[in-house]
């Protein structure tokens, strides 16, 4: 399984390095700040990239450890499409969700 985390702050951190820890390599840390993806990314032996568009194919599951209004202003993206999206976000309903994907759950 790969895994993606979508988001490089105090959830995403927590999630890649957890994973790492348990001896799951996240495939691939996207954040809009490069510094933070970098950091992270490098952190877990991760590559990173700084667009939803940029997320690699490979990725069979993407958590989604950003804010509620980054992913209910996120357009449909062909990049997310039948991927497992797991979204950490407080308020955000799986049915808003699967405009994104099919596979939607909540953490």
């Amino acid at each position: 399984m790969n895994i993606a985390i979508i988001g490089s702050g105090n959830m995403g951190s927590f999630f890649a390095l957890r994973l790492r820890s348990a001896g799951i390599a996240p495939l691939q840390i996207i954040s809009p700040n490069p510094e933070h993806a970098k950091a992270l990314a490098d952190e877990v032996n991760a590559a990173f990239a700084t667009d939803w568009k940029d997320l690699d194919p490979r990725a069979d599951v993407c958590i989604l450890a950003v804010k509620d209004d980054v992913l209910r202003n996120l357009p449909a993206l062909d990049s997310l499409r039948g991927k497992l999206l797991i979204h950490t976000a407080g308020t955000v309903s799986l049915p808003e969700l699967r405009r994104l994907s099919e596979q939607v759950a909540c953490i």
